[in-house]
Formats: C-alpha cells, structure tokens, sequence
C-alpha cells in the first residue's frame, strides 16, 4: 500500500481532501484517529517508547462502508474488553470464595487465553489500518492509504500552492498565504 506523509497543518486544519482513505472512493466522513509512533531504537531503554513517542490527531476521510466497518470493529473490540473484563471479576471472586476449589486455576488460566484472543483479535483488525510510520513535529507519515487517496492529496498541494512549490516545505502548509509574502510588513 503507498505512503503519504502529511504536514501538521494539513492534519490539525482538517484539510484532508474527500477521499476515502481506504478504497479511494468519494468519502462522505472523516473519523478522528490518533496516531502515536516512536523510533525503534527507543524500545532498548526501558521506559524508552513512553518518552520518545509522539502523537497526532486527524481526521480521515472515509466512504460510509468503510466509517461503518470502523465504527462497527470499535464497538466489537469494546464488547470484548468488557466480556474479559466481566470474566476476570468473576474468576477473581470465584478463588476468593472457594479458595480451595481445583476449577480455580482453570478460570484464570481461561480468562488469560481470552485476553491473549482479544489483544489478537484486535491486532488483526487493526493491520489492515493506516498506520503511522513516522511522526515529527511538523508531519505525519502514513502507510496503508490508497493510491487514489495520495493522488488527492497531492492534487491538492498543487492546487493551493501557486508558483512556489517549495512553500510547503519551508512552512510545513500549502494553504495560508500570510507567512509566504515576501514584502509583508
């Protein structure tokens, strides 16, 4: 799947053109999605990846199919955590009242095997996702777009760039004019 990487300005000004990031098709919503990325090497030290990880927030654009689907795993994913959650509380309230009993071992032992299927189920889910693979402060690297998407996008730079094209490397944005006049007073 292609790469695109997005200027903060693009992100935080909701500037995203409508196209649905999944399948490339008209989208008719954008979903809110936080990002967080930090560099590998930052998992060596051990509070490493809590240190260095950065965070971003957009808004994609999606097809209503596709805003469902995501809606529709959010809810699942959610029932999941709280049916291992409700299975925990109980596991953990059937040893404290039968302290001796052989089951005891069996249902934490269940309700972890439910856990491990859960952070699973959720990770498959999410693989197919755009996911952030880079993040500094004045951009956001995505991957798993759609080339129709990326298309867009750089369409739309084009189109609200004028005759400088380097304007949104230097400002981290193609689409305000006050900081790109050069005999502003």
């Amino acid at each position: 799947m292609p790469n695109v990487t997005l200027s903060r300005y693009e992100c935080t000004g909701d500037l995203l053109p409508p196209v649905c990031t999944v399948c490339g098709e008209p989208a008719t919503e954008k979903i809110e999605r936080k990002f967080s990325w930090h560099p590998q090497w930052s998992e060596l030290l051990i509070v490493g990846a809590l240190i260095f990880t950065k965070r971003m927030s957009v808004r994609l654009p999606l097809c209503a199919h596709h805003a469902s689907l995501w809606r529709r795993r959010n809810q699942v994913a959610l029932i999941g955590m709280l049916v291992v959650m409700v299975l925990a509380a109980a596991a953990i309230a059937y040893v404290q009242l039968v302290p001796e009993s052989n089951l005891s071992g069996w249902l934490c032992v269940g309700t972890m095997l439910f856990l491990c299927a859960w952070v699973m189920g959720c990770q498959i889910a999410q693989s197919r996702d755009a996911r952030a693979t880079k993040i500094t402060d004045r951009s956001l690297k995505l991957t798993n777009v759609h080339a129709r998407f990326v298309a867009a996008v750089l369409r739309e730079r084009r189109k609200h760039a004028g005759d400088d094209p380097d304007a949104r490397w230097r400002y981290g944005d193609v689409r305000d004019d006050y900081d790109d006049e050069p005999d502003r007073i």
